[in-house]
């Protein structure tokens, strides 16, 4: 027996934790279709609602090619390559930064500033506040007295003519009174907010005819606002066109945001590029400056020895030597000349401050260093555009100043190298000319002085004259700088908005009206621990009488089982002679299962009907069975046991006297305590005096009496008796009833409590106990759909109980 008892536990408890079905789940939402039809209009109406409210947003796009280096393919003519050998011609471009200058903050804020976009104009439309801008907008405000970072708004209404009146001012969520002031356009008044500046815009294409809200925000704020809406990225893998979009509520400012955006990346290059150009005038005007003055004092100094001394010109008798000794001089001056350009650039680069770019195509003969520089200048202007995008510490950063770095180190030992070498190839020179000169050692002194005053001359007119060449060609390249990108396609876009997007918002306000009430019913039936069908009693070895179904509820979305009220109009027997409705033919099944497991004994049959809970429904089936009984000829009697409660002795208006007045000995005529009703319903037994010891009487020899004399008169004895477990009246009770009628309430007895049915059973407790299922549900859901289909198959319908008509 304890085995068996162990088997059944696990059972039961297999039973409760299994989950639910497909089936279930499906039968789940057909029982509660209207909730899901709730659900979605109510879901779709929201969605339709917020579309409607919900002001459009529009996107407009901009594609620009950006160029690359065009070294590699000159055309012949075209001046801006003339100078390639300058440093000065257009570098290799990293499109990838380009992306991110395109979309950093500090072009945005131009951007912002440039259009005024820190302030918004809004009027109030039929759904919502849209925006007006450019043409269709008739003023500008202009706040003089707010800080860069400062929000504030008011309201603006046109008054006709020349005149506007300015209300509603707030400053942040601040709001600064309720007075109104007159403005004209063009006036600057005063105002809470400070001075304000209205002026009328001739390109309007109407007048303000409603209040105008007008909203400023910080320039900060707007800016990282509208970089929000921007995006840039690559048109294809393998091409060098950024494609921008921009999106805004309205459509010609989000134009003009992108033209801008091009706009100023094109100014911000050119001023990038012109940086070199600018470094390189900077470094030939000093030189130019101070070889002036050197010339200046040569000149001064040869016509001053001349006129002192009154030399003539070089004789012709050293006119051969002179020839060769003036051969190495000159090339010693085109070596002094390079000595001279090598040490300027060396002395320059070395006081360079941190971050410079170093002076380019000088007229150093040194290709290799002259290389260098370019690559140089090229790295420093790649490594200052990406601090201003980002900061020093950034790891490119760090990265290009250890390349800058090495350059530097690389360019000045590249000069000393050149240095050197002029050095040698002076001294050679110099070895030679006084070869020369040994043979002119008879000219005089004063000729010597003079020639080294001429060559210093020449040494610096030819420098003056080649630093100006230089210049001319700087400032050309300058001129003709070209903008590094072409507006491939200009900003443009389609009429209709990408946001409030309908279908998305349709198909999740679909998804969510399906979801809310499946989870709320699903979760209700996985956190459901109650008893909910016949198929929750399969493992149970008690005889199963039947099931009665809730069909007999009060229609609507929430329905509400019928109980047992005191109230006159609240009593109902639900079960009528010649009614085929659900309820009675449930009833019947329960009778002839009854009949069945009673077999023919043709001796009166007591029967005892409890449960486990409160409200299981014992006082309703008790009435309805001994009626169905009536109705079928039999003497039926109902014995209304449950003395604490009295809910069946309603049934019979509640007398004063009763079963407890007899087993309390206040009377012996218990015939005279019956109530008799009309035709085919049980008499009553009913209370009486509510006793205040209930288990006392009911434990007395009377009760058994009472029980031996109704038998002589009825055919069944229905015992209407309290819960078990509550109270001990059951127990007391249970050895007179010849059957125990346990009835279990579907949705109020827990599944873990069906154990202890089950043991009440094996070890027979109670005497021939069977099982009554009541309350279960018609609907279908989760497979325990009530199994009597009598009603669907001759026309009548689940429900209609109230509606039936008798035969």
């Amino acid at each position: 027996m304890e085995y068996d008892n162990n088997i059944n536990r696990e059972s039961f408890q297999e039973q409760e934790e299994s989950s639910l079905s497909f089936k279930d789940i499906w039968a789940l939402c057909i029982g509660h279709w209207k909730w899901f039809v709730l659900s979605l209009a109510a879901c779709l109406l929201i969605a339709t609602a917020y579309i409607i409210r919900t002001v459009p947003v529009y996107t407009r796009h901009a594609s620009v090619l950006i160029k690359q280096d065009r070294k590699s393919g000159t055309v012949a003519g075209d001046v801006s390559t003339a100078f390639t050998d300058m440093g000065l011609g257009m570098s290799q471009v990293n499109v990838n930064n380009e992306i991110i200058n395109f979309t950093s903050p500090d072009l945005m804020l131009q951007v912002v500033q440039n259009l005024n976009l820190d302030v918004d104009y809004k009027v109030q439309g039929l759904r919502y506040k849209y925006t007006i801008y450019g043409s269709s907008l008739p003023v500008q405000v202009q706040f003089l007295d707010l800080a860069r970072n400062e929000g504030a708004s008011l309201t603006l209404e046109h008054k006709g003519g020349n005149s506007v009146s300015l209300y509603a001012f707030a400053k942040g969520k601040e709001k600064l009174g309720t007075s109104t002031i007159s403005a004209a356009y063009g006036d600057t008044v005063s105002t809470p907010l400070g001075r304000i500046l209205v002026t009328h815009s001739q390109y309007a294409e109407k007048e303000l005819d409603r209040p105008l809200l007008v909203t400023r925000s910080s320039i900060q704020g707007t800016a990282r606002s509208c970089l929000s809406r921007l995006s840039a990225e690559l048109n294809g893998k393998n091409t060098t066109v950024i494609d921008l979009n921009y999106k805004d509520v309205n459509t010609q400012r989000a134009e003009d945001v992108l033209q801008m955006i091009i706009n100023v990346y094109n100014e911000n290059w050119i001023k990038d590029k012109n940086q070199i150009t600018t470094s390189t005038n900077e470094f030939i005007a000093e030189r130019l400056r101070i070889i002036e003055e050197e010339l200046g004092s040569v000149d001064e100094s040869i016509t001053s020895y001349r006129s002192t001394h009154m030399l003539p010109d070089n004789t012709t008798a050293a006119q051969m030597d002179m020839q060769m000794s003036a051969q190495a001089g000159q090339h010693i001056l085109e070596l002094n000349n390079q000595l001279s350009i090598a040490r300027f650039l060396q002395s320059d680069i070395r006081g360079a401050s941190p971050g410079a770019l170093l002076p380019a195509n000088v007229g150093l003969d040194d290709p290799y260093t002259q290389s260098q520089i370019n690559q140089f200048n090229t790295t420093m202007l790649q490594r200052n555009r990406l601090v201003e995008s980002s900061s020093e510490e950034n790891l490119l950063v760090r990265d290009l100043d250890q390349q800058l770095a090495s350059l530097r180190t690389t360019i000045l030992s590249s000069l000393d190298n050149y240095i050197k070498s002029l050095n040698i190839q002076i001294q050679s020179n110099q070895q030679a000319q006084r070869s020369s000169q040994a043979r002119v050692s008879d000219i005089p002194l004063q000729a010597g002085r003079l020639l080294s005053d001429e060559r210093q001359q020449m040494v610096k007119e030819n420098l003056y004259l080649y630093l100006l060449q230089k210049r001319e060609e700087n400032e050309l390249s300058q001129a003709f700088t070209a903008y590094n990108t072409r507006v491939v396609a200009s900003p443009s876009g389609s009429s209709s908005p990408v946001a409030p997007n309908k279908k998305m918002i349709y198909l999740i306000a679909l998804l969510l009206g399906l979801a809310i009430p499946f989870m709320w019913f699903y979760l209700k039936e996985v956190l459901n621990t109650s008893v909910r069908g016949r198929k929750d009693l399969e493992n149970l070895s008690a005889p199963f009488l039947g099931e009665l179904p809730d069909s007999f509820r009060k229609k609507g979305l929430i329905k509400k089982p019928l109980r047992i009220s005191d109230k006159p109009e609240d009593r109902k027997i639900v079960v009528k002679p010649h009614s085929r409705n659900v309820i009675n033919e449930a009833f019947r099944v329960v009778r002839t299962n009854l009949e069945f497991m009673e077999g023919k004994d043709p001796g009166s049959k007591v029967l005892m009907v409890t449960s486990f809970n409160v409200g299981s429904g014992k006082t309703f089936v008790s009435v309805n069975l001994g009626t169905s009984l009536a109705i079928k000829g039999k003497k039926v009697i109902v014995v209304d046991l449950d003395l604490r409660k009295r809910s069946l002795s309603s049934f019979a208006d509640q007398p004063k006297k009763g079963v407890s007045d007899y087993l309390n000995s206040q009377t012996d005529d218990w015939q005279a305590l019956i109530v008799h009703k009309e035709d085919n319903i049980p008499d009553i037994l009913p209370v009486g005096t509510m006793p205040p010891n209930p288990a006392e009487l009911l434990a007395e020899q009377r009760l058994a009496e009472l029980l031996d004399n109704l038998r002589t008169k009825y055919d069944y004895i229905i015992l209407d008796c309290p819960p078990i477990e509550i109270v001990t009246d059951a127990d007391l009770i249970a050895p007179l009833a010849d059957t125990t009628i346990f009835i279990i309430r579907a949705g109020l007895l827990e599944r873990s409590m069906l154990s202890q049915v089950e043991k009440y059973y094996t070890t027979k407790k109670y005497n021939n106990m069977a099982l009554l299922l009541n309350g279960t549900d018609t609907s279908g859901r989760y497979g325990y759909k009530y199994g009597y289909k009598y009603g669907y198959k001759y026309g009548y319908h689940y429900g209609k109980y109230a509606s039936d008509k008798e035969d």
